[in-house]
């Protein structure tokens, strides 16, 4: 009968192989303690508890960054929005200055407002007001 499992030899440090007959005398084969060690780094990779800790750590940093972006991006629309308000409030009281000019001219002008020459001044005279 053949066995399906395939034999490895590596060299390993001194400190690397007190390590391991350490493990061994806790019960353990140094097979079964080499194969879930190369079991583990597959799953894990090369992490460290430290690289673990910093993940968590940078992930978190990015969630608190993107709140702050979506604040950011919040602000900048309420901002665009004021100027749009504010731009429309300019041209309400562009529209309520040329009213008042309009009257001012109707109720101090000397040449009746219905004449060409009136309605001639006042086209110049609302245009500074557009």
């Amino acid at each position: 009968m053949t066995s399906k499992k395939t034999r490895h030899e590596f060299l390993a440090d001194a400190a690397i192989t007190a390590k391991l007959n350490t493990l061994v005398q806790s019960g353990a084969t140094k097979t079964d303690i080499i194969v879930q060690a190369i079991k583990a780094f597959a799953e894990h990779g090369n992490e460290s508890e430290f690289s673990r800790f910093t993940a968590k750590r940078f992930d978190t940093l990015s969630h608190e960054i993107e709140a702050v972006r979506q604040s950011l991006e919040a602000v900048r629309r309420d901002l665009e929005s004021t100027r749009k308000s504010r731009m429309q409030m300019e041209e309400d009281v562009k529209t309520i200055l040329e009213k008042v000019a309009f009257i001012h001219n109707k109720a101090t002008a000397k040449m009746p407002p219905d004449s060409k020459e009136f309605q001639i001044s006042s086209r110049g005279f609302f245009g500074i007001f557009r």
